[in-house]
């Protein structure tokens, strides 16, 4: 499972509405309306495939973030999930990735690079899963789709 930042996932991209990413998954296993999140419609959540699936309310609920819990989850051609954290940023930072920002807490680590609109989280210093954000124009602030509507 190739995550592909700015891009997306297992054939998920950035900008699908939730009829596109049902097109392109399946139903999913569950669906989390978030009432009480102010930017996030709903999550759709695929068992099979380990991942949650983002629709931005002030986006037209299309997609903009994709969290992957999967084993098989590789980033720049690496398999990730579960590696020290050690390993991950020196394998991200090799890549170019080097504006970044780290919040610790007492079991679970975040690290947000910048570069890639990222979030790789760890626990007990191991990789437990990334957030894949969509990219913006840094002038306008205008989502960068991935995924253009068919017509």
């Amino acid at each position: 499972m190739r995550l592909e930042f700015g891009i997306g996932t297992c054939g998920i991209l950035f900008g699908m509405t939730p009829k596109d990413v049902v097109s392109a998954l399946g139903m999913p296993d569950k669906i989390n309306v978030c009432e009480d999140d102010e930017i996030y419609g709903q999550t759709y959540i695929y068992n099979k495939d380990m991942l949650m699936v983002w629709f931005e309310r002030e986006r037209d609920m299309r997609v903009t973030l994709i969290q992957c819990f999967s084993p098989e989850m590789t980033v720049f051609g690496k398999k990730v999930f579960l590696r020290e954290k050690d390993e991950v940023m020196k394998l991200v930072k090799s890549a170019g990735c080097n504006r970044f920002t780290e919040n610790d807490g007492p079991t679970e680590e975040t690290v947000f690079f910048d570069d890639i609109a990222a979030w790789f989280n760890f626990e007990f210093g191991k990789l437990s899963y990334v957030e894949l954000g969509v990219f913006f124009n840094e002038v306008t602030g205008e989502a960068l789709w991935s995924f253009e509507e068919q017509e």
